[in-house]
């Protein structure tokens, strides 16, 4: 099942960015590792408030925050986008990707690679304590 509420969230905040909740102004706001919470669907007006469609579990959409490897990898983030960071623990990771995507890039040596602000696959998970 997956869950998906519309919150009021920050101006700066887009469709694809990873956000968490700032109880200080009563809004979503994009996330940093330590904090994330849920992924942003779209983004629509209501009321003269930015609203957005907020998914918190399963798999998402985000954009990468840097140039990343195409085999995937644990989930961290940054000012509302994803990066790989495989010394990290988290139970959340993105997704590898087929070397024939149109999201892949090749650089100068050959290598392939995922180019920053490219849309990729996310899982997220939550851990009960």
């Amino acid at each position: 099942m997956k869950i998906i509420v519309f919150k009021e969230v920050e101006e700066t905040v887009e469709k694809y960015d990873i956000v968490t909740f700032d109880k200080n102004i009563n809004k979503y706001i994009k996330a940093n590792n330590e904090n994330f919470i849920g992924v942003v669907n779209s983004i629509f007006t209501s009321e003269n408030k930015n609203m957005a469609s907020i998914s918190f579990n399963g798999i998402q959409q985000v954009k990468l925050s840097r140039d990343s490897e195409i085999e995937g990898g644990f989930l961290s983030v940054e000012n509302g986008k994803a990066y790989m960071d495989n010394s990290s623990t988290r139970k959340s990771f993105i997704y590898p990707v087929n070397v024939d995507d149109d999201s892949v890039s090749t650089d100068e040596n050959g290598q392939n690679y995922l180019a920053q602000n490219k849309v990729v696959y996310i899982q997220l998970y939550w851990r009960c304590v």
